[in-house]
């Protein structure tokens, strides 16, 4: 019995000696280039990352390298936000978390000793909510077992997702399949590795160009990758629905919107993930929705 517990006693030390030497940072309040202006030595040493704020091809460069040659093996960027160079258009750049990136040149050119197989350590990244498009390479050769690309994404460029041997599942938010470039997105992935979809939307992935190269048997409809709920508020608050509202991607609201409530909408909207509202079935008190309910910050 002495030597059970004392076994348990060393394991329980060893991990919390494990966690005690993670390096977490977070960086909030950045804007363009400002996270690779920052960038010193000492951010290879870095485990895990958070990043609110803008975020352009400089500072992917700089987190890619943190990815290959550093420590980091977890990213969020669920509050973060990059347009690439195009205004109003969220993109993750081209060959952002690519493992092989360094035999990329400027022009795009991989040189022809490449080491494909050369990996990043990355195993997993939260994205941020919105995002239009994922360029060419952008998350090649890496360490991730799954990954779930947010609602809304209208473009997969060619091998975006390519070289991942350890990549198991692909989640994906958008019920209507994104443009893939006429090219089957799972060419280079791993037979075992699955697609999931929300409910409803598996005929419409096997029906378009390129995704319908996917063997059926591979994509899987999943109840709760996309969770729209509903919430009454005649004779109601908001505020009774808190906690169930701050799980869903999507909100339905009807009856009467108080002031007091969009306040409380304004608070479940910069904490949550949810990425879309629907309010055509309520009446707004005043008659105007509050300037300060759907800002960010």
């Amino acid at each position: 019995m002495k030597k059970n517990f004392f076994v348990l006693l060393i394991m329980s030390m060893m991990c919390l000696s494990a966690m005690a030497d993670k390096n977490i940072r977070s960086f909030s309040n950045m804007y363009y280039g400002d996270f690779a202006k920052s960038f010193d030595s000492t951010y290879y040493a870095i485990d895990s990352v958070a990043i609110e704020g803008a975020l352009n091809a400089y500072d992917f460069e700089m987190l890619r390298q943190m990815t290959v040659h550093g420590r980091l093996k977890g990213i969020d960027l669920s509050r973060a936000k990059m347009n690439d160079g195009y205004p109003g258009i969220s993109k993750i750049p081209y060959c952002a978390f690519c493992g092989f990136g360094d035999m990329i040149n400027s022009n795009g050119y991989i040189f022809p000793d490449a080491e494909i197989k050369k990996k990043s350590i990355l195993e997993y990244i939260k994205l941020p909510l919105y995002i239009d498009e994922i360029k060419t390479l952008a998350f090649a050769s890496t360490g991730l077992r799954t990954i779930t690309i947010p609602r809304g994404i209208r473009h997969l460029s060619h091998d975006a997702l390519a070289f991942n041997d350890s990549l198991e599942s692909v989640c994906i938010k958008e019920p209507y399949p994104p443009f893939v470039d006429g090219e089957n997105p799972f060419a280079n992935l791993p037979q075992s590795c699955k697609l999931y979809v929300p409910v409803g939307s598996k005929q419409y992935y096997m029906a378009v160009d390129g995704w319908n190269e996917i063997d059926p048997e591979r994509i899987v409809e999943d109840p709760n990758l996309l969770v729209i709920t509903t919430v009454d508020l005649r004779g109601d608050d908001l505020m009774l629905h808190k906690e169930e509202v701050s799980k869903c991607d999507s909100l339905i609201i009807t009856g009467e919107l108080t002031t007091k409530d969009s306040k409380l909408l304004h608070e479940i909207y910069v904490s949550s993930m949810i990425s879309g509202f629907n309010l055509s079935g309520c009446h707004v008190e005043g008659d105007s929705i509050p300037t300060f309910t759907f800002l960010m910050h």
